[in-house]
């Protein structure tokens, strides 16, 4: 009997360390990961606007966590300028509730152009950005 239960212990051990073992072949080591996989969330948008009109873009911020949007392309400064940018508190009063972080512009000329915005912490110059957002813009 007691041969019995050491061999299927011994069979469990074996099937626990192979399937152990093939995990381990399928993961990915930090040196295997492209830059691609290492850039956080990627969204864009179109905007279509008119000479004169002024438009913003919005985008959830949440500075408590260290995290700030900023613009890191910058439009053409023929076809639009930047009005305002600031952080817009939430209504909400939970501790940690995310607010909006707004960019406002306005048109100034017939043309188009592109914008990126890149969420990250400051002090954390060697990683990618959480967020990434482009923007492309056609004044008419």
């Amino acid at each position: 009997m007691k041969r019995k239960w050491a061999a299927l212990a011994a069979l469990l051990a074996v099937l626990l360390a192979a399937s152990l073992l093939a995990g381990c072949g399928s993961a990915k080591k930090q040196s295997d990961v492209t830059d691609k996989e290492m850039v956080g969330k990627v969204t864009g948008e179109s905007r279509n606007v008119k000479v004169g009109e002024e438009f913003a873009i919005e985008l959830v911020s949440n500075p408590t966590t260290g995290y700030e949007w900023k613009m890191t392309g910058k439009p053409d400064a023929a076809i639009l300028g930047l009005t305002t940018d600031e952080f817009v508190a939430p209504e909400s009063s939970a501790a940690g509730a995310p607010g909006m972080h707004v960019f406002r512009f306005k048109a100034l000329k017939a043309g188009d152009t592109n914008m990126v915005f890149e969420y990250a912490r400051s002090w954390e110059t060697e990683k990618p950005p959480a967020q990434t957002h482009n923007v492309s813009v056609a004044v008419q």
